[in-house]
């Protein structure tokens, strides 16, 4: 399998960082080749301390901390190049730190990746994808529409 580095935006999510990373590194657990990447925009909550002390810190965890909030495309585009350029990674995978994103859905991400597939794209608006149902209407209302 390809080395690969899940990149995971963050701003503000010492409450949510935790149980995620608990949950990627059980879902990848019999999976070879991984990393995680915090990237986080100076939260002011802490949400960096919280990844600073994960029992995997530096193993299979790892923090970008950026001076400031520039927002979410620059952190991604930051932990993308951190992903390809210092952690020699073959594909990225990016999910958000709320846990809009599934872990378990990473397994099929990567069998479809190990079959050659180039590009990959989960969305709530295809097949079995769905708006989550804990979400508050003015999130569902406001991921209907496009932000132009």
């Amino acid at each position: 399998m390809a080395k690969f580095v899940v990149v995971v935006p963050t701003y503000n999510e010492r409450e949510n960082i935790k149980s995620l990373i608990d949950k990627i590194c059980l879902v990848l657990k019999n999976t070879k080749g991984w990393k995680i990447l915090i990237v986080d925009d100076n939260s002011p909550d802490g949400t960096s301390m919280v990844v600073r002390n994960h029992k995997l810190y530096k193993k299979e965890v790892h923090i970008l901390i950026k001076e400031k909030k520039e927002g979410l495309g620059n952190a991604y585009l930051a932990g993308m190049g951190r992903a390809f350029e210092k952690m020699d990674a073959d594909f990225v995978i990016t999910m958000d730190a709320d846990h809009s994103h599934k872990p378990e859905y990473l397994p099929v991400f990567l069998t479809k990746m190990s079959e050659g597939k180039d590009f990959v794209v989960g969305s709530r608006y295809i097949g079995e994808g769905a708006i989550p149902k804990e979400w508050p209407l003015y999130r569902k209302v406001l991921s209907n529409f496009p932000e132009n």
